[in-house]
Order: C-alpha cells, then sequence, then structure tokens
C-alpha cells in the first residue's frame, strides 16, 4: 500500500477521478452530513449534504476575518471559497493534482475571491510554507491519503503559529473488523489510493506529539457514513449509463460504496486541535479526560450537534 501513496501517484489518480467525483458529489469533494438521516426526503440531496459538510467545517474552524488559513488537499476549491465568504478570511490550498489546480483557481476568479483565495500544487507531507506562516487549517478528509501522517502534522504545526487552530476530518477504525469485511476497507483503500483507517487513539497520540491540543473531538459516524455510502452508490446505480456516457466505464465501479456501509467498526470523526505556544505543555493522549466542546458558530446554516456525540470511547 505505502509505495502507491506518493504525490505523484495521487495526484494523477485525482487528475483522472476528479470528473467523475465532481458529477457525483458535486464541487465539495467530501462525504455529506445529514442532521438527521433517519428523516431525508427526496429534497435532501448528496450535494447539499456535502455543502453541509463543508458548513459544519468552518463553523468547527471558526476563522477570524483577516487570518490566513491553509487548506491541505483543496480539491476543486470550493470549500476554500466557502469559507473564504464566510469568514473573510484568505486561503491559499495545496494540492497534488494539477487539475484540481487549474479548476481552483478558475472557480475562485469566477467567485470573484481569487485576490483571496489561490490554490498551487503542494504536498501535505511537507508543506513548502515558512513557520507560522497561517493563522489556522484544515484537512477535509485529505491525511488518510497519506502513508506517514505523523510526518504531515509535524509540518502542519510547522507552518502554523503559536496558537494555530487545526481541524481534520476523516475516516478511523472503532473496534476490530471481522476477517471477511477486512477485505472491503482494503478494496477502498486501494481504489481510492488511501491508507487503511487508524483508531481515533492514535490520531490523537500523533497530533499530541506534533505539537498539538485538542480542543474538539466529535463523532460524526451517524450523520455521514451510512447516509453518504448509500448515497453514493444509489446516485452511480441509478444514473449509471448516463455516468458510462461522460466518463471513463472502468470508474463507475469504484463508487459503489455499499459494503462499507455494513462495517460499523467504520468511523468518521472531526478534531479541532491548536498547536501549542511551548513545546513542553502537557500534551493530550487517548487515555486524557474528554476535551473541552467549542460551542461557537458562526457558519450560518453550520448544524450544532449536541454535546451528547463528543467522542465517548477510544478504539
Amino acid at each position: 500500500m505505502k509505495d502507491t501513496l506518493v504525490p505523484a501517484r495521487i495526484g494523477l489518480f485525482y487528475d483522472r477521478f476528479t470528473g467523475i467525483s465532481r458529477d457525483i458529489l458535486g464541487d465539495d469533494l467530501h462525504l455529506g452530513y445529514w442532521p438527521n438521516p433517519e428523516a431525508c426526503g427526496p429534497q435532501d440531496t448528496l450535494q447539499a449534504a456535502t455543502r453541509r459538510m463543508t458548513s459544519l467545517a468552518i463553523g468547527m474552524l471558526h476563522p477570524h476575518r483577516g487570518q490566513t488559513v491553509l487548506d491541505i488537499g483543496s480539491g476543486c476549491g470550493s470549500p476554500a471559497i466557502s469559507l473564504a465568504k464566510a469568514s473573510g478570511v484568505n486561503v491559499r490550498g495545496i494540492t497534488v493534482s494539477a487539475d484540481q489546480v487549474r479548476i481552483a483557481n478558475a472557480q475562485a476568479a469566477a467567485g470573484g475571491v481569487d485576490e483571496h483565495v489561490a490554490f498551487q500544487y503542494g504536498d501535505a507531507s511537507s508543506p513548502a510554507f515558512p513557520p507560522g506562516t497561517f493563522h489556522a487549517a484544515w484537512a477535509i478528509e485529505s491525511l488518510c491519503h497519506l502513508s506517514d501522517r505523523a510526518q504531515a502534522l509535524a509540518g502542519i504545526a510547522r507552518v502554523l503559529r503559536p496558537g494555530g487552530r487545526l481541524l481534520i476530518t476523516d475516516l478511523v477504525i472503532t473496534g476490530p473488523v471481522e476477517r471477511r469485511k477486512r477485505g472491503y476497507l482494503a478494496d477502498y483503500a486501494e481504489r481510492f489510493k488511501m491508507a487503511l483507517p487508524t483508531t481515533p487513539g492514535t490520531y490523537r497520540d500523533e497530533l499530541a506529539k506534533a505539537g498539538f491540543d485538542i480542543h474538539v473531538h466529535q463523532d460524526l459516524t451517524r450523520h455521514v457514513i451510512d447516509r453518504s455510502f448509500n448515497a453514493v452508490t444509489a446516485h452511480v446505480r441509478h444514473r449509471r449509463e448516463e455516468l458510462e456516457q461522460a466518463h471513463d466505464p472502468d470508474l463507475i465501479a469504484s463508487f459503489d460504496l455499499a459494503q462499507l456501509a455494513d462495517l460499523p467498526e467504520l468511523g468518521y470523526h472531526a478534531i479541532v486541535a491548536q498547536r501549542r505556544s511551548r513545546p513542553h505543555l502537557r500534551s493530550c493522549s487517548a487515555r486524557s479526560p474528554a476535551p473541552p466542546t467549542w460551542t461557537s458558530n458562526k457558519a450560518g446554516d453550520a448544524p450544532t450537534i449536541p454535546v451528547e456525540t463528543l467522542i465517548a470511547r477510544e478504539a
């Protein structure tokens, strides 16, 4: 697996997959958020849910007007553009896909925010910016593509100012996976050039070692996983003929995610961490008490997650 997780190969993967991904997910190229996944109407589309996830991320990061934010794995630019418009921040996005850089910069220009939002080729494993460049950063489903996440977190800490915030959303494993289902997860990781998901506790430990204290750790699994995977699968099956006419037919099967919806150990977590001002400050490990919640929400339509959904256990 590790030899496939190099920037050039991941970039080529996204050059190939971005078109069909946008067709299915919309321009916010990540999983969706459903406030009440058990009671969704036909108008509650997958693309509306991916936009809600962006709004949720903006509310959790909660940047201040005039600050500069790093978007790690910026995709086609839509989340960064939404962030800039909602918060009045400046955003620099990095991605290893040349096609995504081109699309994202065109989107920023079309949205009238290209003076405040720009995208460039960049490797998340080692962000090429001077120390302390950014007030905040986010990585929405992007660190999963790295074989050495600890190295990336150290690099992100370096380019953040002391006290700078980092938001991460990612897939995690919350318990032992049945042997017969391990192949589903390995196949998914291989198809989408990802590392196998790690545990929430490992994520917390890696953040602590990189110099971060955790402020929020939320389990969003119920609002994301089953509904997103089933919605993607249903969308692809319903539009298969149309999609095959517009895209490489060999790509279509990659988006049939029904088996993953039957994997209760697969979770989706969001973490907000803050770079320590001094490295010797107390770290927050997997055995630390539950972190405080961050109650501020300035994202307009961003849903509010009840305190009860804060992480209650570690794998």
